[in-house]
């Protein structure tokens, strides 16, 4: 009876590292950017939205591409059935099924997709981005006073001449006056309001109102 080598006998271990090398290899070439071209075949729904994924056939094979909402309206709007189009993004592969899976960064229009999901045609296109999100509007810096009756026998008028002064010596004419109706807060009078801090004073004095200005409106103040 021949004896076998121990160096010739193969561990479990050993048979396995060639399959898990190759699994490997499988899913690193399977990430990274994606550029796919064929025609529009439609919109297939996702749990949140009808137009979660844009459905595209080639000549060889269809596929699912992943939507964001920023391009899920917009191309609902320009789209039909059978326009041809460019898709370009980012492809990664399902953990649990070892899938790829596609997301859109950008889609054009093209007059004629080519033939090869990989090449890249002269032919006119119209492109829809990712739409980047906006940035919240700044709200204008303006002073509210109150100029009812109370308020103006307690100073009022005096306390909005002060303010159009302060602000015209600091160069602030970026800063607008805004006389209001009531505040009902007629025994506090003169009332004003700081916007957009949203900064209430009560019994305000025209010899306050610099200090104000500077507080709210200062170059320091509006740097920060």
């Amino acid at each position: 009876m021949s004896q076998v080598e121990p160096s010739q006998v193969k561990s479990p271990q050993s048979v396995a590292k060639p399959a898990q090398k190759a699994k490997r290899a499988q899913k690193v070439a399977a990430k990274g950017d994606f550029c796919l071209e064929g025609r529009f075949a439609g919109f297939s729904a996702g749990r949140k939205s009808p137009f979660r994924y844009l459905c595209v056939e080639t000549a060889t094979d269809s596929y699912r591409v992943k939507l964001k909402k920023s391009l899920q309206l917009m191309l609902f709007r320009y789209l039909m059935v059978g326009d041809g189009v460019r898709v370009v993004g980012k492809q990664t592969v399902d953990k649990e099924t070892g899938q790829p899976k596609f997301k859109a960064r950008e889609v054009l229009k093209m007059d004629q997709p080519s033939a090869s999901p990989l090449q890249f045609p002269e032919s006119p296109a119209e492109t829809f981005h990712e739409q980047p999100k906006q940035q919240p509007k700044q709200k204008k810096a303006r002073v509210l006073i109150c100029q009812k009756s109370a308020c103006r026998k307690r100073g009022g008028k005096a306390v909005c001449q002060a303010l159009e002064a302060a602000l015209g010596e600091a160069g602030l004419d970026h800063v607008s006056i805004k006389l209001t109706g009531c505040m009902d807060r007629c025994k506090t009078g003169p009332n004003l309001v700081v916007m957009p801090d949203k900064t209430r004073y009560a019994r305000v004095t025209s010899k306050q109102i610099p200090d104000l200005v500077s507080k709210h409106f200062s170059p320091n103040k509006a740097s920060q």
